[in-house]
């Protein structure tokens, strides 16, 4: 069977100051065996980005449920949430948020990929090559990011088919993102996969994700919110 979990943990940073957790994660497999999964970063700058991403990540997978396009799923995402904001009368740009989501067909061995903002996706091919999906904005200035409400998210979002057996997929937002990642290269950490991988296979995706996002190194590095959602194929399922 194939299996995914989804966790998002709240950072240091705002235990101490009392803010909740700002990230937000789903995931679901569908009865006809497809995987959906979303992960989504508020922006730190915002009061309301944890009502952002949560809403971000459930109406995505929602609309990409009902057969609709990657690209139209975020646009449909992004009207939601403002329709929300509207009429509960807050303010849509306090409720900012990045967004990535994911679509497995197993069977038919294809995903398909979307992201805006600076979190990221790694996934792992029958080769056992780890693969690198993120976003091609560069920011100008520091702790600048794309997001979901974007004026012209059209061209914010990043779409990719993949036409492959993909056996392992994360989605990260950027508090996991240094430790997974060689951001000099620009390609996944290899050793922190290949430890993911097996651990997955020895105890399950759950445990390994709790294991990793409750780590005392990861904290070390960051203070930020930490998320991590992940689907694996099955040792007995590979062909």
């Amino acid at each position: 069977m194939s299996n995914c979990f989804a966790l998002s943990v709240t950072g240091s940073s705002h235990k101490r100051i009392g803010l909740p957790c700002q990230d937000a994660s789903y995931c679901e497999k569908s009865a006809d065996g497809l995987i959906y999964i979303a992960a989504a970063d508020g922006l730190g700058s915002c009061k309301h980005s944890d009502i952002g991403a949560k809403l971000g990540v459930k109406n995505i997978i929602r609309f990409l449920k009902q057969g609709i396009s990657m690209p139209e799923s975020f646009e449909f995402t992004k009207k939601q949430i403002v329709g929300f904001a509207k009429r509960v009368k807050l303010d849509p740009k306090q409720m900012l948020t990045t967004l990535q989501a994911a679509v497995i067909n197993p069977a038919k061995k294809t995903t398909v990929l979307g992201i805006v903002g600076d979190g990221g996706v790694v996934y792992t091919t029958e080769d056992n090559k780890h693969h690198l999906f993120i976003s091609d904005f560069e920011a100008e200035y520091c702790n600048q990011t794309q997001h979901l409400l974007d004026n012209n998210l059209r061209d914010s979002v990043k779409v990719s088919t993949l036409n492959d057996t993909v056996t392992h997929l994360s989605l990260f937002t950027d508090g996991v993102r240094s430790t997974v990642v060689d951001e000099e290269n620009k390609t996944p950490h290899s050793p922190i996969w290949i430890y993911l991988l097996h651990k997955s296979e020895q105890q399950g995706l759950e445990a390994t994700i709790n294991t990793l996002l409750n780590n005392h190194q990861i904290a070390s590095i960051t203070d930020d919110d930490l998320t991590m959602a992940s689907y694996c194929l099955n040792s007995s399922d590979k062909r």
